[in-house]
């Protein structure tokens, strides 16, 4: 290829989908990462996958899917002659592209945990039992997220592993790249919290339930 891209790691771009990873490769860095693509509070894991490859002077983006755009906000910056990214490496470049896709997981956790948030309040007013099979979808779909942002976590520790030997990242840019790992290291906590609190809720839908049954039988036994 014209940037001497390896077969296998194009191959590992192209065929989807890929658990997030980083790898350093002869004259680039390769990342794969998983976008957010899904709206805010709808429960399900909609992700899409971005490869990035890194070099000196050049960087080349992957996406699962054209539409949407995932990265028309730094196309945006990019068109501002002033803007930090217009003025700086490709390096920097590679780390705005990868903190956007970090960061799309921030507002489907948050909307999460304040929907759980909200559902723990409503079930104690309920008159009708939870909806148990929705708790275990919500619960599965979070559980498979928290193994998903995990993964994406090590590929950041390993990309900054990567980058503090390598003459394709500047200091300066590393500092940006660890801030991208204290998100990553924020999201897997929010993504345990939120399963926590959905198993939470179920369990406290089941001892609603329990208590009401237990009315029920004292008022057909006094019957």
């Amino acid at each position: 290829t014209i940037f001497g891209i390896h077969p296998l790691l194009l191959a590992d771009a192209v065929h989807v989908p890929q658990l997030p990873k980083s790898e350093p490769a002869e004259g680039y860095l390769f990342v794969v990462a998983r976008f957010e693509s899904g709206e805010p509070g709808a429960g399900d894991n909609y992700t899409e996958q971005v490869s990035l490859f890194i070099g000196s002077g050049w960087v080349v983006s992957v996406q699962e899917r054209s539409d949407p755009d995932v990265f028309v906000p730094i196309m945006t910056r990019l068109e501002d002659r002033r803007s930090r990214i217009r003025k700086s490496n490709s390096d920097y470049l590679g780390y705005a592209l990868l903190d956007l896709v970090i960061d799309s997981h921030f507002s489907v956790l948050e909307v999460g945990l304040e929907d759980i948030a909200m559902r723990e309040l409503v079930a104690v007013n309920e008159t009708e039992h939870g909806d148990f099979p929705l708790l275990q979808r919500l619960r599965t779909n979070a559980t498979a997220r928290v193994r998903l942002l995990r993964r994406q976590r090590q590929a950041v520790q390993s990309l900054i592993r990567t980058a503090e030997s390598s003459s394709l990242v500047d200091a300066a840019t590393l500092i940006f790249l660890r801030d991208c790992l204290d998100h990553s290291n924020e999201q897997v906590e929010l993504a345990e919290q939120l399963v926590e609190s959905i198993r939470n809720l179920r369990d406290l839908h089941m001892a609603l339930l329990d208590q009401r049954l237990n009315e029920i039988m004292r008022v057909l036994t006094v019957i």
